[in-house]
């Protein structure tokens, strides 16, 4: 096994957070550690930067960030973009076509910015989604009708949308979605319960670390990465050193090349201590 890596990837939501969304103080002495050893901690999430304000403090020494599934990477000390990648016009109005079919909360991620609409907000049980009340209420730029608004700036081209989250009832409603979008060219990954995740086609938290790897000037055989779910797969299967969490699903485990404890105990420190100092 390499024993000069030099940088460490972490998905977010069931990696570097706990059930209840919090860094535990264990994990974020292990990242300093590994900061001042030299080596450089990287966000990698489905989210967007205004998801992550929360987080800001504690993660001061973090520098870049895959967010919105490698649609956008982002220097968080400039707060500058280095790279985006947005679906086509044609393709979100696909994508908006088949939210019109099920019952689904759409979530629309732009330039570091997530979009939900008004009366969603108050519904998110429906969809599975009540444990995202606390994060959405408070950084979510709320439309009160969003497939309008998405359909209006996506045909007058004021609009650059990097990533599209459909939020459906159940899983059953998620696979009939899936069906309809067989011929669409996006990439599509299932992610929370009920989510599908579209992004352009060859764009992943795989590509985007490899692209960041790049940027930094680190060979990409010199990477880990660490995460929890089917949106993580790319990235694993990307980095120099895959590593799945204790509570990842078994695609996740069978992807990886070790696994450490869950994400209620410390696996992320475990991760950093072990393989990347």
């Amino acid at each position: 096994m390499n024993n000069n890596y030099q940088v460490i990837a972490f998905d977010m939501d069931g990696t570097l957070l706990t059930t209840d969304k919090k860094i535990s103080a264990d994990t974020m002495r292990a990242m300093q550690e590994a900061v001042e050893a030299g080596k450089q901690i990287i966000l990698s999430t489905g989210r967007t930067d205004a998801e992550l304000a929360a987080y800001r403090e504690a993660l001061t020494d973090v520098r870049y960030g895959i967010l919105e599934s490698g649609g956008l990477l982002y220097d968080f000390h400039e707060k500058k973009t280095l790279d985006n990648s947005p679906i086509s016009p044609e393709n979100v109005l696909k994508v908006l076509e088949l939210s019109e079919q099920e019952d689904v909360l759409v979530q629309v991620m732009s330039a570091g910015k997530v979009f939900i609409q008004k009366d969603d907000l108050y519904r998110m049980d429906h969809y599975q989604l009540g444990y995202f009340f606390p994060l959405f209420s408070t950084t979510a730029t709320l439309k009160d009708d969003i497939r309008a608004w998405l359909r209006e700036g996506t045909l007058n081209g004021t609009l650059q949308v990097e990533k599209i989250n459909l939020y459906h009832t159940d899983t059953d409603a998620r696979l009939r979605t899936i069906e309809r979008a067989k011929d669409v060219p996006l990439e599509q990954v299932f992610s929370e319960i009920t989510s599908i995740e579209f992004t352009p086609v060859g764009i992943s938290k795989g590509t985007a670390l490899v692209k960041l790897a790049d940027i930094l000037g680190v060979p990409v055989e010199q990477t880990i990465a660490v995460g929890d779910a089917d949106n993580d797969l790319a990235m694993l299967q990307s980095c120099g050193l895959a590593i799945a969490m204790g509570n990842a699903n078994d695609n996740v485990k069978r992807a990886a090349a070790v696994v450490v404890a869950d994400n209620d105990h410390d696996g992320c420190a475990e991760a950093i201590r072990r393989y990347l100092l």
